[in-house]
């Protein structure tokens, strides 16, 4: 099975989008500077467990901010060769060690193109998705097509085990999210499931309290020690 909704983190602001055919279909957006934040999760939450009354589940889309993208040679040969090679060159250029690190490669010469993250950086991505009801079950980026070819695959969510059908596996995308589809189709679509779009995301008179994307300063860092050397 593949997640049906797409939970893109940026550095400010948050966008929720629902599997649509070959493509992503926009759900609503969440600015963390808005005094609504609460109120608007809780919208974007409700929304998509209209869309997906069998279930929601979403993968995470890490901010490119927090990703190390680099080259790494690594002729191998043989897939095992080939890794040892990638976390050679990792433990070299990050100042962790890799079994705090989870990483993807992409291509098939000597050169292949690498994206890194921390591991502590996908723990706290998933918490917040967690504690917000949108059920996380893996961690995926949004790269430059230049940086890195297809949508890198940081792994499954711990959550994934509670969350997948018992003898289910999770089926990667080879693509990265692609909005494919206009705002407009979404809400025919959410009409057909009886979702209200006036007022979306408006305070409901509870006081909202204030949230934050978690903190991946150590991802930051990995980055910079790169762009040092």
């Amino acid at each position: 099975m593949k997640p049906g909704f797409a939970l893109t983190l940026s550095d400010d602001g948050i966008r929720l989008l629902h599997r649509a055919g070959n493509g992503w279909t926009p759900v609503g957006d969440a600015d963390l500077e808005d005094d609504a934040l609460e109120d608007t999760l809780r919208f974007l939450r409700k929304t998509a467990a209209a869309l997906a009354p069998e279930g929601v589940t979403s993968k995470l889309v890490l901010p490119n901010s927090q990703i190390l993208y680099t080259e790494i040679d690594a002729p191998g040969p043989g897939e095992q060769a080939r890794r040892a090679q990638i976390e050679a060159a990792l433990a070299e250029r990050t100042p962790y060690p890799i079994e705090e690190l989870a990483y993807d490669w992409s291509g098939t010469g000597e050169t292949v193109q690498v994206a890194a993250v921390t591991r502590l950086t996908l723990s706290e991505a998933e918490g917040f998705a967690a504690e917000h009801g949108f059920n996380p079950v893996c961690f995926v980026a949004n790269p430059d097509p230049e940086a890195f070819e297809g949508e890198p695959w940081f792994g499954l969510a711990e959550s994934s085990t509670d969350l997948l059908p018992a003898g289910t596996s999770l089926e990667r995308d080879t693509q990265p999210v692609r909005v494919t589809a206009r705002r407009d189709q979404w809400q025919a679509d959410g009409a057909q499931a009886g979702i209200g779009h006036d007022g979306a995301g408006e305070p409901d008179g509870e006081q909202a309290r204030e949230a934050t994307l978690p903190d991946a300063e150590p991802a930051a860092e990995v980055e910079a020690e790169a762009e040092a050397e």
